[in-house]
């Protein structure tokens, strides 16, 4: 027995010997040019290792790059399946630390810089500039007569005072985008956060959509809706999904300033004074500026007057002449056509809704004219917040109140025209 064990005792220790005697295999790719200006990328307060390379031996040195400061990368190369940058000399860095340095042009709102060549140690001004804002990707550091530049490609050179690290928002799971444009069209998706990039597709009017990054590109804001898909922020309400939300626009009695058919007007002042504007109108001076429209078509302008009942003319006005007349005095959109989701997008975005449903909510009635078919007993209500099942509405004729959602889309659906009233 103390024999066997002695065997497979020496046969472990040969075996181990052979193991710690046998050489491992090395990788090394040669170095490649890769010219960029780099920024470390790691954990606040702490910093990445520099590396030497000599042939297919790395070395760690005791000198480490800060997270969050810029080098101008020259070389990279993969040793063992590791890719390393260069930052000058023999210095290198693991590339999972170093990303791309995008700079955000920081100027004069409005402004741009000036783009320049560079050849040898002559600065030459070019025609183009950079809006303050906009993101560029930089490939180069040099210092010419003690001022700083960095390159953009080719020999596109930008003074470095001026270009700030671009840091992506990061977006909320809850924060969405809803399109509020013009009924029955849609924005732009594109490619880049420009409008002269690809066109994708169209986003329709009053659609949500999960906001996934942001950029701003010369005061604009860009929102991205996927992978390199992006909006023009002029056109939607971006919020955050909630439980419920009131807005609180104030009340205003059609009533009480003697204009009983005057609920188009009265629940639009609602939502505009909700917003800031059109503060110095009351509703009689309000409706002092409403379009009338002399053959009685609500599409054209309001029928008849809102001061009275009056018989054979549909007392009313619809979204294609109610938009461009309060947007003599607010930011407006029609987004007749949207569902509750849409509605309830523009309300997280802090902008209230007209909308036309019935009197009371009642069954519609219908009655033909020579503009086409008509709802008599039609009604206009601002609509300015929300909860799990029901809708808070600000009504001229009767009041502040809440209605449950499937009541008011009964009366809405027979139409479905809403204006969302915007900052």
């Amino acid at each position: 027995m103390f024999k066997k064990r002695t065997i497979y005792l020496i046969t472990f220790i040969l075996m181990a010997f052979a193991l710690i005697g046998k050489t491992q295999q090395v990788h090394a790719d040669s170095a490649v040019d890769d010219v960029f200006v780099g920024q470390i990328n790691y954990q606040p307060n702490y910093g990445v290792r520099v590396y030497t390379i000599d042939g297919e031996t790395v070395s760690p040195t005791e000198k480490f790059l800060p997270h969050d400061s810029l080098w101008q990368v020259f070389k990279s190369q993969n040793i063992n399946g590791v890719k390393y940058n260069n930052v000058g000399g023999n210095q290198w860095v693991q590339a999972q630390y170093v990303i791309n340095f995008i700079g955000q042009v920081f100027y004069v709102p409005g402004y741009g810089i000036r783009v320049y060549q560079i050849n040898g140690n002559q600065v030459m001004p070019t025609e183009q500039t950079l809006h303050d804002g906009t993101q560029w990707k930089v490939f180069e550091s040099r210092v010419v007569n003690d001022v700083y530049y960095y390159n953009l490609g080719a020999n596109q050179w930008v003074e470095a005072q001026y270009l700030r690290a671009y840091v992506e928002p990061k977006w909320d799971q809850k924060s969405y985008l809803t399109v509020s444009y013009e009924a029955n069209y849609g924005i732009g998706v594109f490619s880049e956060a420009t409008h002269e990039a690809k066109l994708l597709q169209y986003l329709p009017n009053a659609s949500t959509w999960k906001i996934v990054g942001q950029r701003q590109v010369a005061g604009k804001n860009w929102y991205e809706v996927g992978k390199n898909q992006w909006v023009d922020g002029d056109y939607v309400v971006v919020g955050q999904f909630a439980e419920s939300r009131v807005l609180g626009a104030s009340y205003i009695s059609q009533e009480a300033a003697g204009a009983p058919m005057g609920c188009e007007a009265a629940s639009s002042l609602e939502a505009l004074h909700y917003q800031g504007h059109a503060a110095d109108y009351n509703l009689k001076s309000f409706l002092a500026t409403m379009p009338i429209a002399a053959n009685g078509n609500p599409y054209e302008g309001f029928g008849g007057s809102p001061y009275q009942v009056m018989s054979g003319i549909y007392q009313s006005i619809f979204p294609s002449a109610l938009t461009p007349w309060v947007r003599r005095f607010g930011r407006a959109n029609n987004i007749s056509g949207s569902g509750i989701d849409g509605i309830i997008g523009h309300l997280d975005g802090g902008a209230p809704v007209v909308a036309w449903v019935t009197l009371n909510y009642k069954p519609a009635v219908w009655s033909r004219y020579n503009w086409g078919m008509g709802v008599d007993n039609a009604h206009v209500v601002t609509i300015d917040g929300y909860n799990a099942d029901s809708l808070h509405i600000v009504d001229p004729e009767n009041g502040v109140y809440w209605v449950k959602k499937s009541t008011f889309l009964e009366a809405y659906n027979h139409m479905k025209f809403a204006v969302a009233f915007l900052k």
